[in-house]
């Protein structure tokens, strides 16, 4: 927002993916995008802000599954020059990733990454900060508790939460680059979850 200005209440940017269903062949895999939000000085007041890019794999009507993705800079906020973002309300980051069972040889399903930096005497005030990059899976509509026959492997992606220069003061903050799995009747794929970096 260079010699710009940025009056708002509530701020929501979002870059989702929905891949469609694949009846009874393979549904799409989904690849989320990428949002972002550069403060390059001044002061804004606002009561909440929002960067989602989730993305969400479909388990097709009965068909196959497939897995999902975020993009490894799939959220980056940044604060510069002396920025200064007061949000009473939260900070909400998401590039979470959810595949679905019986995916394809070679499917798997990656959370985002998150980037949250704030330098050059900026300053950054919340309510509440919840930032997520999780890889998980999303049961298909037809499933009813029998248990699929494959699932996708999993990875967690990556937050980072830099003050260089900067401040960041809130009430509560949650990161989370969790991976989760699901138990399969024959091939049940590993879970490893991601990073979490917090560097002042």
């Amino acid at each position: 927002s260079r010699d710009g200005m940025l009056d708002l209440s509530s701020v929501y940017l979002e870059a989702q993916a929905y891949a469609g269903d694949g009846g009874e062949g393979s549904s799409g895999m989904a690849l989320g995008g990428k949002a972002s939000l550069l403060l390059d000085g001044g002061v804004y007041d606002w009561n909440g802000l929002s960067l989602t890019t989730d993305a969400y794999a479909s388990g097709g009507d009965g068909g196959l599954g497939n897995g999902a993705m975020g993009l490894s800079d799939a959220i980056d906020v940044s604060l510069l020059n002396g920025a200064a973002l007061s949000l009473p309300g939260e900070l909400f980051l998401s590039a979470n990733a959810f595949g679905t069972f019986d995916a394809p040889v070679g499917a798997f399903v990656r959370g985002g990454g998150i980037k949250l930096s704030v330098a050059g005497g900026s300053s950054l005030v919340f309510g509440s900060l919840s930032a997520t990059a999780r890889a998980d899976l999303d049961p298909p509509s037809y499933y009813f508790g029998e248990g699929p026959s494959t699932t996708p492997d999993t990875f967690g992606g990556t937050i980072s939460l830099t003050a260089d220069g900067g401040s960041i003061s809130g009430h509560s903050a949650e990161l989370f680059a969790d991976a989760y799995q699901f138990g399969a009747l024959n091939d049940a794929g590993s879970a490893r979850g991601g990073s979490v970096a917090v560097s002042l």
